[in-house]
């Protein structure tokens, strides 16, 4: 078993890595959370990153704190909802304009939502952002992964994917949704299709993986929640770990040379875990990949 170390990063502005070492890297969700976090400690470390936040207002604010505390980091903003999928489409064209190949794609962006929203694509939100839009960012950019000596896709999912349930009749609940049911679902999916992944591109030399950060002091619970749980997360994410803690499985994950053929595991800090027996049904599998194949709409 390997065991990913959490030990803090160095600190301090000079590049850590060597040339050979350096790795290009996208990361979605990066505005704030364990995706700055990410960002800002990768960055730091010498590694070129590709930094993806829902808006252009979050983008220049985040690379602007980053820039302030690491002036010689190699950060390239880019900003688009993610909820759309023409959105993660032109996003996968934008990184290829910008690098030949890509050696790590971290799939961090998420949402929560107290109330049930259909996306401009019809899909339920947290459907869309938490699982459709990683499961499309991933397929899009395989081909540019694939340029990689050995490229890495990383799924930050949670342990609520062992409560969750795919309602394969009603996978955009229009009966009965709450924020739990559906966001255990969609965490449900996007581990589902880390293992999907890590089958199919066993032969190309890309590893896909999944990691539980643990409970996270983020505002990720305040947004787009009800007043209740808006003001129950502000006390519940107090007995988190901090983003800067909560991201160093990620970082490992994305650069720790020993990780090189490990693919479709579920990690926390400590290594790799079990998921839910759910997650790891084949035929469970093979069917919300086709459900989900179904739902991208053709370019």
């Amino acid at each position: 078993m390997v065991v990913l170390k959490t030990s803090p990063l160095p600190k301090g502005r000079k590049i850590i890595v060597s040339v050979q070492q350096r790795k290009t890297i996208v990361i979605t969700g990066a505005g704030s959370g364990i995706g700055y976090s990410l960002t800002a400690q990768l960055a730091a470390l010498g590694h070129r990153i590709l930094a993806v936040c829902r808006t252009e207002e979050a983008a220049r604010q985040m690379h602007t704190q980053v820039i302030l505390k690491e002036p010689n980091t190699d950060i390239v903003p880019l900003w688009t909802d993610l909820s759309v999928q023409s959105n993660v489409r032109n996003l996968a064209n934008t990184i290829q304009s910008k690098t030949d190949s890509l050696d790590v794609l971290i799939n961090n962006a998420g949402c929560v939502s107290s109330k049930r929203i259909l996306t401009a694509d019809g899909i339920e939100l947290q459907l869309a952002v938490n699982h459709i839009a990683p499961f499309l960012l991933t397929k899009l950019l395989v081909s540019t992964l694939a340029k990689s000596p050995q490229g890495r896709v990383i799924n930050v999912s949670s342990r609520a994917h062992a409560r969750g349930t795919i309602h394969w009749n009603d996978l955009m609940l229009a009966n009965g949704y709450t924020l739990s049911k559906a966001y255990n679902q969609s965490k449900l999916c996007n581990l589902m299709a880390t293992f999907a992944f890590a089958e199919s591109l066993k032969e190309m030399n890309i590893t896909v993986n999944a990691f539980h950060p643990g409970l996270v002091n983020t505002a990720i619970g305040e947004k787009q929640t009800s007043t209740f749980e808006s003001f129950a997360w502000k006390f519940i994410k107090l007995l988190g770990n901090s983003p800067e803690s909560a991201a160093l499985t990620g970082i490992r994950l994305a650069t720790n040379p020993d990780l090189t053929s490990a693919t479709g595991q579920y990690f926390s800090a400590k290594g790799p875990v079990d998921s839910s027996v759910e997650s790891k049904k084949q035929e469970c599998i093979n069917r919300l990949i086709g459900l989900t194949e179904g739902l991208i709409i053709p370019f």
